[in-house]
């Protein structure tokens, strides 16, 4: 949750605002380097664990292919798009 939750803010702040969509955060102001010095290794290590783990699953539960990824990935943004919405919201 927290590599998706990252990366959203990391649009949100630069591609987004950069093309009009959204409005950047006031207070960030450092640049594009400290959030590729995190986002990096942070979705390397996520997609290293992740992508092993869930090809022992679904080997171990025998489930069809298409489906186990679909819900696999769901399941993945899920928190995001909800804590998107609760903090749209209040």
């Amino acid at each position: 949750m927290i590599p998706v939750w990252a990366l959203v803010l990391f649009a949100v702040n630069y591609p987004l605002a950069g093309l009009g969509i959204t409005h950047r955060e006031p207070t960030e102001n450092d640049g594009m380097l400290p959030w590729l010095l995190v986002l990096v290794p942070m979705w390397a290590a996520f997609l290293g664990l992740w992508i092993p783990v869930n090809l022992a699953m679904r080997r171990k539960r025998d489930a069809v292919k298409r489906r186990y990824w679909t819900a696999s990935s769901l399941l993945v943004l899920l928190p995001t798009v909800a804590l998107m919405f609760f903090i749209e919201t209040k």
